[in-house]
This record gives structure tokens, C-alpha cells and sequence, in this order.
């Protein structure tokens, strides 16, 4: 919802991502003219978040669209409390990378990176365009080459599944489920366990909702799915007490995708995230940090290995040294 502000004697309006049918990004226009003040909108926000108590520090190398998307969290043209920095939460595991609390504000700013990410960002729009071109999957072909697709971007390892369902058919079953196109239009949760359930040999849940999110998110401009992955696994439970991994892995189990995206609902709804395509955010808000922490915990992994290796080389050295000496006194 577009804010309106104050800054010196001119009133500027706010709008967040796809707010404003000009200009998709998060920006601001000065109310009077229409106009954006190209080139000034950062350090205008900068400085209004300032005079309302947001610490210096916590505006640096902050983008203009999260200085936007802050100012319209929090205020509405009139004098509010400060604005808090950031915080972060600590998960069970405290070897675990820092997390973002869940506000809507850095649900936003997660979604604005993956956005402007050059590898992930181009295949969402890639995805997007494909699934908006090619919404029906009555057509055996098309569905092998969006299922492909999936596969690719998100690296659902279906390639090395072959021994228990081959692609042609994956894509056999996917077109025989009777009216799916309708019912994945109208959010309907047991499609998602129609796929899954496959041939019988192998469970393909995460697939499943990923296939299902796609269609209904960009066929349909809907958000009725939310995906279910290992990125999910571990980092959905640092944002509800009361979810564990082992809870989601029996949701698969029984293919009951059903709880699983109630319980989604209910993490949005206790964390008052009331923004458009809510689902398909907060899925990236935990990707993004969990692929984040994962690449993290691999660099500490090989750093740690590199220490390792030179206390071995250091002890074998002083091993031959110590022999060499020793073949000298002889």
C-alpha cells in the first residue's frame, strides 16, 4: 500500500513493488508534480529515516528500494515511534548462520534481491515467461518441457531418478490427472499429491509443488502454493517453535500437502505478513538465507580442511626433518 511523507515543505508518496502501474520497482514521486526526483530519491530516504531514529549505521549500503520499502513499513505521514534497526533471530542450531526476523519489510528485501540476482533472477523471469506462454499441460511434449524446466532451475535431481521414473513418464501421469489445469487454477491442495505420488516407486513432493506453485502463480497470477524443498526443511522451523523437520518430512510421507501449506498460512499469519504474493516471498525469504548459510557452512567446511592439512603437512615435515638429523649423526 503506497505511504505518504513529509520532507521539508513537499509531501512525496511511496509505492512498493507493482503498487505503482508506471514503474514496477519501489520508488517515490513527489505528490505535487507526478514527478520521481531522479537521482536524489536515496539520499532524500536516507535522511527522513534518520529524522525518525533509524541508527546511521544500519542505513549503510542500503539500496533505494529498501529505504522504500522501511519508510512504508512503519509510517503513514505522521510522527511514529522510531523505527528499529533490524533484528535478527538465532536459530536452535547455534553454529547456524544469523537469520532475519520475519517482517514484512525483510520478506520484501529478500525478494528484492533474489530479483536482481543475475543467475536466479533471470530464471524466475525465464520460468515466468514460459509458464505464462504455456499455462495448459494437455499436451504431452509440453509438459515433459516444463517439467525439464524445473528440473534445471531447481535442481530437483529428477535426472538421477531414472531407475525409478523416466521423464516421458512423469509427464504421462501429470497429463492423465483429470482436470488439473482447473483445479491447480483454483488452489487446489491434492493435485500436489496426485503428482507426488507418481508411479508408485518414488515420492516427488517437492517437484510436485513446485510444478503446481508455478502454474498457479504465473499462469494464474495466484498464490495459492507454497514449495516445500530442504532449503524449506531447515529453515521453516526457526520461524515456528512448533514445526519440525521431522513434522514436515511425515507431511511428505503421507502426502498430505494439505497441513503443510495450513501451516505456511499460520507462520504468515502470526507474523502479520499481509503483502501481495505472500507465499512466494516468504518461500525465497527462507531459500535465500538457507542457500546463503549452506554456502556459508561449506567455506567454513574447507577452510577448516585447509587448516587441517597444514598442521598434517607441518607434522610430517618436522617428521622428516627430525629422521634427516638423525641419518645425519649416523
Amino acid at each position: 500500500m503506497s505511504k505518504k511523507i513529509l520532507l521539508g515543505d513537499k509531501a512525496y508518496v511511496l509505492y512498493g513493488w507493482g503498487e505503482d502501474h508506471l514503474k514496477n520497482e519501489p520508488h517515490m514521486i513527489e505528490e505535487a508534480t507526478g514527478r520521481i526526483p531522479s537521482g536524489k530519491q536515496l539520499p532524500m530516504l536516507k535522511t527522513f529515516l534518520r529524522s525518525k531514529g533509524v541508527a546511521l549505521a544500519s542505513l549503510n549500503n542500503k539500496n533505494t528500494h529498501w529505504c522504500v520499502l522501511q519508510a512504508i513499513s512503519w509510517s503513514d505521514g505522521v510522527g511514529e515511534d522510531p523505527l528499529p534497526e533490524t533484528k535478527q533471530i538465532v536459530p536452535g542450531n547455534a553454529k547456524s548462520l544469523m537469520l532475519l526476523d520475519l517482517t514484512p519489510v525483510n520478506v520484501e528485501s529478500i525478494e528484492n534481491e533474489v530479483r536482481h540476482d543475475e543467475v536466479y533472477g533471470s530464471e524466475e523471469d525465464l520460468i515466468n515467461r514460459i509458464f505464462s506462454k504455456y499455462p495448459n499441460n494437455d499436451n504431452l511434449d509440453m509438459v515433459a518441457l516444463k517439467i525439464c524446466l524445473i528440473d534445471v532451475t531447481n535442481s530437483t535431481q529428477l535426472s538421477k531418478q531414472k531407475r525409478f521414473i523416466s521423464l516421458p513418464k512423469l509427464a504421462e501421469i501429470i497429463l492423465s490427472i483429470k482436470d488439473i489445469d482447473r483445479r491447480i487454477q483454483r488452489g487446489d491442495p491434492t493435485v500436489v499429491n496426485d503428482i507426488a505420488r507418481t508411479n508408485g516407486k518414488i515420492e516427488l513432493f517437492s517437484f510436485a509443488t513446485k510444478f503446481c506453485c508455478y502454474h498457479n502463480h504465473f499462469s494464474y497470477g495466484r498464490d495459492d502454493y507454497s514449495i516445500c524443498d530442504t532449503f524449506v526443511e531447515k529453515g521453516l522451523p526457526n520461524y515456528a517453535k512448533w514445526i519440525t523437520s521431522g513434522a514436515i518430512k511425515k507431511w511428505k510421507k503421507e502426502f498430505d500437502y494439505e497441513s503443510f501449506n495450513d501451516c505456511i498460512e499460520k507462520v504468515l499469519s502470526d507474523g502479520k505478513i499481509c503483502i501481495a504474493d505472500k507465499r512466494r516471498k516468504f518461500d525465497h525469504f527462507l531459500w535465500w538465507q538457507m542457500k546463503k548459510k549452506s554456502q556459508n557452512d561449506q567455506k567454513l567446511k574447507r577452510a577448516r580442511k585447509t587448516r587441517q592439512g597444514r598442521v598434517i603437512d607441518g607434522a610430517i615435515l618436522k617428521s622428516t626433518d627430525s629422521v634427516s638429523e638423525k641419518e645425519k649423526e649416523l
